[in-house]
């Protein structure tokens, strides 16, 4: 099962970017207080109400085990599969995270390279330095460009 079949257990659930919220089945709930979504390898969920993971299961009809993706599959073979699959995306989503990071570390010291040379007195540099110097800076100059290019 997942946050979107869930859903059409839950009378009025709206999805809120990656998060559905709808009313919890398992109190009187006049305004919305279940909040639920895919997990890596199950559905997640919150009552804000305080009501149990086992109240709300029991009102929906489920157990708690429903909830995880795999659950109702009784094959080994594909159930180890799935785990694998899902282990291999969140792989690729943290080493995503880290490029992203990588890059916005890489921004952020080409700016402050920029900005740390403006009213800099070379007039005492050798040619050799000079030449360093701007090479480093026209590189930060490219980092910069091509990410507001890419904007």
């Amino acid at each position: 099962m997942r946050a979107a079949e869930l859903a059409e257990r839950i009378p009025g659930a709206k999805l809120f970017g990656e998060k559905w919220k709808g009313c919890c089945p398992a109190h009187q709930d006049l305004r919305p207080s279940l909040t639920f979504k895919d997990g890596d390898k199950c559905i997640l969920m919150k009552c804000f109400a305080g009501c149990a993971l086992d109240e709300i299961c029991q009102a929906l009809g489920l157990r708690p085990s429903d909830l995880f993706f795999d659950a109702l599959d009784s094959d080994p073979q594909r159930r180890r599969a799935a785990a694998q699959q899902r282990e291999r995306k969140v792989r690729e989503v943290a080493a995503e995270r880290q490029t992203r990071g990588r890059r916005i570390d890489a921004l952020r010291e080409a700016d402050y390279f920029v900005r740390a040379r403006e009213g800099l007195d070379i007039s005492q540099w050798t040619h050799q330095k000079l030449d360093d110097e701007l090479n480093v800076l026209a590189d930060a100059y490219a980092l910069l460009s091509s990410e507001a290019h890419a904007a």
